[in-house]
C-alpha cells in the first residue's frame, strides 16, 4: 500500500477559501459497476458523510485496473469546486482476478501518489472477514461468495446490492481479522487470501471522528 498523498486544499491564495470540511476529501474509484461502488455509497449513507467529503465512481472507469488507475489519476487533478478545492486522498479499489496488467497499473498508481486498495481474489473476501478470521487460499471469487453465502441471513447475497447494515455490527472484527491475515501474509509470501479494504476504511472513519 502506497503511502497518502494530498494536493493542496486550494489553487490560489487570492481565492476566498470554501468552507473547510472536518477531514480530507476522499476520492474512491471503484473496478466493479456494482459491489462496491454500493458498498461504499452505503457506508456514505450509513455515517452521513457529506457529498463533498466522499466522492464514488465505478461503471464510469471501466473494469481494466489500468482504466480505473487513469480515471482516478485524472480526476484528483481537477478542482472539486470552483474555490480550487482538490481530493487530498485517491484511491482505487481492485481485485486481483485473471487481471494480466494489475503490476502496471499498481505502478502506475504509486507514480502518481493514487493509493491501491487491493483485495485477493475479490472484494468479498473483505465481506467474510465480518464473520471469520481466514487464511485459506480461494481459486477464485465464486469459491469466496460461496464460503459467505454460509454467514449472511438466509444464505443469499447479491453483487448489485451491499449488506452493509448486517456487516455494520463486526465491522471491528472485520478490521482484526483483516490485519491479521495482511501480518500473515508477510510471514508466508502470500497473498491469497487478502484485503486492504480496512486501509481505506479507517480513513473514512477518520472523517467521521471515530476512532
Amino acid at each position: 500500500m502506497s503511502k497518502l498523498y494530498g494536493k493542496p486544499r486550494f489553487r490560489s491564495s487570492f481565492r476566498r477559501p470554501a468552507p473547510r470540511l472536518s477531514g480530507d476529501l476522499i476520492l474512491i474509484v471503484c473496478e466493479g459497476e456494482a459491489t462496491e461502488p454500493s458498498y461504499f455509497k452505503a457506508i456514505k449513507q450509513q455515517w452521513r458523510i457529506p457529498p463533498l467529503q466522499v466522492e464514488v465512481y465505478g461503471k464510469e472507469c471501466g473494469s481494466d485496473p489500468c482504466s480505473v488507475v487513469r480515471f482516478a489519476i485524472a480526476k484528483k487533478e481537477i478542482p472539486r469546486d470552483e474555490d480550487g478545492l482538490y481530493y487530498d486522498q485517491a484511491w482505487c479499489v481492485i481485485d486481483k482476478d485473471k487481471h494480466t496488467n494489475l503490476k502496471m497499473a499498481l505502478v502506475t498508481a504509486k507514480a502518481n501518489r493514487v493509493n491501491i486498495c487491493l483485495s485477493v481474489p475479490c472484494f468479498e473476501f473483505w465481506y467474510l472477514l465480518h464473520f471469520v478470521y481466514t487464511t485459506k487460499p480461494f481459486t477464485n471469487a465464486k469459491a469466496v461468495i460461496s464460503e459467505l453465502k454460509k454467514h449472511l441471513k438466509h444464505g443469499k447475497y447479491q453483487k448489485n446490492t451491499s449488506p452493509v447494515k448486517e456487516l455494520m455490527p463486526r465491522l471491528n472484527s472485520a478490521i482484526r481479522h483483516a490485519q491479521k491475515v495482511r501480518k500473515n501474509n508477510e510471514e508466508t509470501g502470500s497473498d491469497n487470501p487478502s484485503t486492504g479494504v480496512d486501509l481505506l476504511i479507517k480513513e473514512l472513519r477518520k472523517i467521521c471522528g471515530m476512532p
